[in-house]
């Protein structure tokens, strides 16, 4: 089955696989949102029971709307055996503190790059 079809499976409609070249050109970054809470509790994908894996990392961005839900995860680094797919699933399910205009107004924006780190 491929990829996106287990991600759609999943409830996750817009994923963005790679990495995507910030635009910092015009100079007015938005500050950094606030991913949350730091612990995590992402399952381990069933992919790694078999293969053994006790210990993976998956790096990704999350982009947030000014209330907070998430809209979209691209995966930055994925070590493969499902973590990907599995951290976007816990990304997706989150609620963020958005990022703020110059005038303190919620604003979306992307998060900065999110480690998640699987450890059994």
């Amino acid at each position: 089955m491929h990829t996106m079809d287990l991600l759609k499976q999943a409830g996750i409609e817009k994923v963005a696989f790679g990495v995507a070249k910030q635009d910092q050109s015009s100079g007015n970054m938005p500050p950094p949102i606030n991913p949350g809470n730091n612990v995590w509790d992402c399952k381990f994908p069933a992919a790694s029971d078999a293969a053994g894996i006790d210990d993976a990392i998956v790096t990704l961005t999350v982009s947030v709307a000014a209330n907070g839900s998430p809209e979209w995860v691209q995966i930055v680094s994925d070590p493969g055996y499902g973590f990907g797919m599995v951290a976007a699933q816990c990304a997706m399910a989150r609620t963020y503190s958005p990022a703020l205009d110059k005038d303190g107004r919620p604003m979306a924006a992307k998060t900065p790059p999110i480690r998640v780190r699987f450890v059994r």
